[in-house]
């Protein structure tokens, strides 16, 4: 099978968020499995954190060079309708299916199935702007008024539109799931992806402290995520400051802040304020792939307090690399981890739940082993199985076109 796998971008920056990971993890277990991915991009940004990421299948792109996110209406409206286009045409003729991922590339994928008359998957882990204006409720935008709502609402029409051509919508968690009914009328498919083979095989925890200087007396909690408001690390920073002397926790957040630079000062002001400096470092720069597994092998602690998160990659990479878990019900990939042995659920915005967990690992360490939870991880959220399931559904979303 020749599938056609869509994104605006690659590389730069975190190697381009969490979605890309996904597409280029797919992409080379398609590959693997005997088939021809080939990745289509408008911006390749060799600036990339995960050196040799796209090692294993061909990528197109239709520009080479830094690439930053399209900020404010203009630039947004440009990649939509002047960009989407134009990574539509570098799709090879010959595909049997294409994969869009995330927003605005639904936009492309539209574009080249009609021309090619081959059906269309999207692939959608983020929000669009049309979900902002109809369900805010269920999404991280500011507040708006009745009239913005419905103005944004005319502006992103197309978006609905777009989402509505494809054969099938794929989401990770269950949440989502009834966004898109809510949305689009649409029913859609829960395919789950998992960390890359690579956190399994991570340091040992000396060994990481060792090469990031950590002391190895030092209990560490670890946050990990592009820096944005939805994060919520302002509230690991309180649940910190909460501990008082009692604690001897010392805490790391590592996050690009190409994104949202103004959150990132609030959180160095926010530590400042506190008194933190010693206690809490702020890492505002994506890190490697390498560095990245050893920062989870050698946390004692990873504590994932997002709101609203579409789903929550991190806290797999972390029980992955064997480091027990804290995890928000506002973040989608709660629902897999209820119950599962070194795993502790809070609510959303509650600070208060994110120390008290703390303080629980911290005292007895002994009663968090997350080892039975990462071989569950490895058996059902593998990469290898989420390419095989995408693969079934591209076989059945062909069959039903051709009827």
């Amino acid at each position: 099978m020749k599938i056609a796998l869509l994104h605006t971008h690659f590389g730069g920056p975190a190697g381009g968020g969490g979605g890309v990971r996904q597409m280029t993890e797919l992409a080379r277990n398609l590959t693997d499995l005997g088939h021809e991915a080939t990745v289509c991009i408008h911006d390749h940004d060799f600036d990339d954190a995960f050196t040799g990421a796209s090692d294993g299948f061909e990528l197109r792109s239709v520009e080479q060079g830094p690439y930053s996110i399209p900020v404010g209406a203009r630039r947004a409206l440009k990649q939509i309708w002047r960009q989407m286009p134009q990574l539509a045409k570098i799709i090879p003729a010959d595909v049997d299916v294409i994969n869009a991922h995330e927003f605005p590339a639904i936009h492309a994928g539209r574009i080249a199935a009609r021309k090619l008359g081959v059906p269309l998957v999207w692939t959608r882990n983020d929000y669009t702007v049309f979900e902002f204006a109809l369900i805010p409720d269920e999404t991280p935008v500011e507040p708006m008024s009745i009239l913005q709502r419905a103005l944004r609402a005319v502006v992103s029409a197309p978006d609905a539109r777009a989402a509505r051509s494809a054969d099938s919508i794929v989401v990770l968690d269950q949440r989502n799931r009834r966004m898109v009914r809510r949305c689009y009328r649409r029913d859609a498919e829960i395919i789950r992806s998992g960390p890359a083979p690579h956190f399994y095989s991570a340091r040992s925890k000396a060994e990481a402290r060792a090469r990031l200087g950590i002391p190895e007396d030092d209990f560490v909690v670890l946050g990990v995520g592009i820096l944005m408001p939805m994060r919520r690390f302002d509230d690991l920073i309180d649940a910190v400051a909460s501990l008082g002397p009692r604690s001897y926790a010392k805490t790391r957040i590592i996050g690009s802040d190409h994104i949202n630079p103004g959150y990132a000062d609030h959180l160095d002001q926010r530590i400042a304020e506190l008194g933190l400096a010693d206690r809490v470092s702020l890492i505002r720069a994506a890190v490697s792939e390498d560095h990245l597994a050893d920062a989870y092998a050698a946390a004692d602690l990873f504590v994932f307090p997002n709101s609203k998160q579409t789903w929550g990659l991190a806290p797999l990479e972390a029980i992955a690399a064997r480091t027990p878990v804290v995890v928000s019900r506002g973040a989608g990939v709660h629902e897999v981890l209820e119950g599962k042995a070194g795993v502790q659920l809070v609510d959303a915005l509650a600070p208060d739940q994110l120390a008290e967990a703390i303080t629980r690992v911290e005292t007895n360490p002994g009663d968090f082993d997350v080892e039975s939870t990462r071989e569950w991880v490895r058996e059902n959220l593998n990469n290898r199985a989420y390419a095989e399931n995408m693969l079934n559904l591209f076989e059945r979303v062909i069959a039903n076109s051709r009827k």
